[in-house]
């Protein structure tokens, strides 16, 4: 947001930037023109910039010509070390590890193939384009390269507005919406095995009996494995008869993003019993640990092995996947919380986005509503039997 403000007989640019503690503050800058309009000529050009309709170069001799600081040069191989310093970090700790792990990769790719471009603010558009397409012929799966995308997008906007750099060339890239159905769809039967079979796989690591109730957690609220690994007392309220749910550190809810649980739940029932109020503490601090620590809990397909759910599959024809195709693994409960809702027809897609934390109606709709993919099919085949035959 910009104005222009006229303060004696000079016309100044007015706007908001952060400053080095983070917090946003307002900027005055002249532009040394008394003539009203000549100076909204600046300002329209300055607003534009705002808006990304101008070149990199342009903003900056815009922003030279009002004053404005540009900030300095940010070199690649301080990024990472930079946004860690500076930045306001999203996601949990081992989100930020696993964005470490993609600007790391990036940056060394930089290195090997444009190694003349050494500043954050010269990777453009079509560069971020070129690294997409090398992803895909590297092998990277669609979700992976998503991933990527997301991550160093993050990582841009955590230090742009400190470096003077006004567009972000990982948001103009289109993401890959061909990996849809990522993983498989559990069904009742095939969650009760692998329920009955997290008590037979020996998970010492782990606090006792977190498998058996992290399942029917993933099942019942569509929560993420490592939401449900971080979750603390705090977060589990007691309100007039009902379990007030507000976890998910990856996804930043707040008290308008809670879920409502019946205190009959069948997972309710299986947690460990609640501390003295107030309440504090992880529910299951030794994954807790282990997720902070960047570890993850890497148990869930062994139990689905021995439950006799098969968890991978080789690439079929025209994959580009190096490693074996995953079918299953915790996330898939996310998945078939949703598809087994909605093929009820007793919920809504708004009721869904309460309870399990999307964005919106449509990611619910586009992305995990399997069940309208299997109403798609089941109309193409009716369709194709009433159509009249033809000789041709």
């Amino acid at each position: 947001m910009a104005m222009l403000l006229k303060r004696g007989e000079v016309w100044y640019l007015v706007y908001w930037r952060k400053d080095e503690t983070g917090k946003w503050k307002k900027v005055f800058r002249s532009t040394q023109l008394r003539d009203e309009g000549e100076a909204r000529k600046v300002f329209d050009a300055f607003e534009s910039a705002q808006r990304r309709t101008l070149t990199r170069e342009a903003v900056r001799t815009i922003l030279a010509e009002v004053g404005a600081p540009v900030g300095e040069e940010l070199r690649l191989a301080d990024l990472w070390t930079t946004y860690l310093q500076k930045a306001d970090k999203t996601g949990g700790d081992s989100q930020v590890v696993c964005r470490g792990r993609m600007v790391t990769a990036f940056v060394r790719w930089m290195d090997e193939r444009h190694p003349g471009v050494t500043a954050v603010r010269d990777v453009d558009e079509r560069i971020a384009a070129e690294y997409w397409r090398w992803m895909a012929e590297d092998g990277k799966s669609p979700r992976t390269r998503n991933n990527n995308q997301a991550q160093l997008k993050v990582t841009w906007r955590g230090i742009m507005a400190e470096y003077g750099m006004t567009v972000n060339p990982w948001g103009l890239l289109q993401r890959d919406t061909g990996g849809g159905e990522r993983y498989q769809i559990l069904e009742l039967e095939q969650i009760v095995k692998i329920h009955q079979a997290a008590a037979r796989v020996p998970a010492p690591w782990l606090d006792e009996g977190f498998w058996p109730t992290a399942i029917q957690v993933g099942l019942y609220t569509g929560l993420r494995e490592g939401d449900i690994a971080q979750l603390e007392w705090s977060e589990l309220r007691v309100h007039e008869g009902v379990l007030v749910l507000l976890p998910n550190k990856t996804k930043h809810w707040g008290g308008d993003r809670a879920a409502v649980h019946t205190m009959e739940a069948p997972w309710v029932k299986l947690l460990p019993p609640r501390p003295p109020e107030p309440a504090t503490g992880y529910v299951w601090p030794k994954a807790a640990a282990l997720v902070a620590a960047g570890y993850g809990l890497r148990g869930f397909v062994d139990i689905c092995r021995e439950a006799g759910v098969e968890t991978d599959r080789a690439p079929a024809a025209g994959e580009r996947r190096k490693k074996q195709v995953k079918l299953v693994t915790f996330h898939s409960l996310r998945h078939s919380f949703v598809t087994h809702l909605l093929r009820s027809g007793r919920v809504t897609e708004r009721d869904l986005v309460a309870q399990g934390n999307w964005s919106t109606e449509a990611v619910v709709r586009g992305t995990y509503n399997h069940s309208k993919l299997e109403q798609a099919r089941a109309a193409a085949v009716r369709v194709a039997a009433a159509m009249p035959e033809v000789k041709w």
